[in-house]
């Protein structure tokens, strides 16, 4: 007949305690109770059969929060045998890889031990899955394996078992500012603002507004700001923090003695029993309201003034001698080329009159200008501007020198 005693659990560390009652014979298919206990192990019977039975030993579920420390044993398996136990996360998919060897079987003495090797972070798994896996369950596949003699032959005993794993949540992560700036050259978020002396509304931060969000994954609690500490002190005397939207205000006009620069340290909290914070810091900058009717022109220095205005001077007079030159030359190269078309037109002239139209006298057999013909060459040629006063026979001809 089997017995009803059901197996006790306690908490332990990574030491294994071996005063603990047994579990009796015939208790197969352990199941924790769903509420979080504290971590709890068992003791089984020595077991000297095979796979199935040890598999069939394995609890069928565990929770833990994921605060439990790294060395945490969460049951044993006591056996004379020589198992081979691998663990493997099977669901969800994507922390398969990112959670590999977290859970494990470890061999101490004569028991097997069921360990967390590593602690696991719901919010570290989520940054590492991309943000993809919010962490709540896992399913963990156990498989056994073992050769032994059958018949003077070796052969191959396994068996399986499936554990459902739960992780809970716990409120250990403080806020984050939703901060669009760099933060790797600073890890607290610098936040900048500037206003005009007489303005009055909301102030425009920047890179963006002062939000925080709670920094767990499940435990999502509202976000309250408050300032921490500020520079002057008395910077409620123009500006003001609304604690639940984080937006700053300027309340009142301010004068020109009053301070340029503010410096305001948020601080946001969760509304929480833990009221875990994180703070940024907020800049401001106050400057003169502009006036339409002021010469905002800056003076400038009489000396650079005055030599700005001698080498203005130099410039021109530059210009105008290098202008004066060109015009000179002009004018030379003008008068030079009429002076030359002048003296090619009297040369033309010139040969005009020296290949004027010859007279040519022919000797007729009545003429009396016989003898002085024959007498005087140099009558033959004429020039035309003597044609008028030369009287000419009718039978005188006139011919152009070819």
């Amino acid at each position: 007949m089997k017995s009803s005693v059901l197996p006790q659990y306690s908490s332990i560390n990574s030491s294994i305690s071996t005063t603990k009652p047994m579990l009796q014979p015939g208790h197969n298919n352990i199941v924790l109770p769903p509420a979080y206990p504290g971590p709890g192990f068992l003791n089984s019977s020595f077991v000297r059969d095979s796979c199935d039975a040890l598999t069939k030993r394995i609890p069928h579920t565990i929770v833990f929060n994921e605060t439990e420390a790294a060395g945490t044993v969460f049951f044993r398996l006591r056996t004379v045998e020589n198992f081979t136990l691998d663990v493997t996360i099977t669901e969800p998919f994507g922390v398969t890889s990112v959670l590999s060897g977290y859970l494990m079987f470890q061999k101490i003495s004569d028991s097997y031990t069921f360990t967390l090797s590593r602690q696991i972070d719901i919010e570290d798994v989520y940054e590492l899955t991309g943000r993809g896996v919010r962490l709540s369950t896992m399913t963990v596949t156990v498989k056994c394996k073992r050769q032994v003699m059958v018949l003077w032959t070796m052969a191959m005993d396994d068996g399986e078992a499936t554990i459902n794993v739960t992780v809970l949540d716990v409120d250990d992560t403080p806020p984050s500012f939703v901060y669009q700036g760099d933060t790797k050259t600073c890890a607290v978020p610098v936040y900048s603002a500037d206003a005009s002396e007489h303005y009055m509304g909301l102030l425009e931060i920047k890179p963006g507004k002062i939000e925080a969000v709670d920094g767990d994954v499940f435990e999502q609690n509202n976000i309250s700001y408050t300032v921490m500490h500020a520079e002057p002190a008395n910077y409620d005397l123009y500006f003001s923090l609304d604690s639940s939207t984080g937006n700053v205000n300027k309340t009142k006009r301010m004068e020109a003695a009053d301070p340029r620069k503010y410096v305001l340290f948020v601080r946001a909290f969760e509304d929480s029993v833990q009221k875990l914070n994180r703070v940024a810091i907020l800049s401001i900058q106050v400057f003169a309201p502009s006036n339409p009717f002021k010469d905002d022109t800056p003076a400038v220095n009489p000396v650079v003034m005055c030599m700005l205005q001698i080498l203005s001077i130099l410039l021109f007079l530059s210009f105008l001698v290098g202008f004066i030159v060109i015009l000179y030359h002009r004018m030379k190269i003008t008068t030079q080329t009429k002076v030359s078309n002048k003296e090619n037109n009297d040369d033309d002239n010139a040969e005009d009159t020296q290949t004027g139209p010859i007279i040519a006298v022919y000797q007729g057999s009545k003429s009396s200008l016989d003898s002085k013909c024959s007498n005087e060459k140099e009558n033959t040629n004429l020039s035309l501007r003597n044609r008028a006063s030369i009287s000419t026979p009718s039978h005188v001809m006139f011919s152009e020198k070819p």
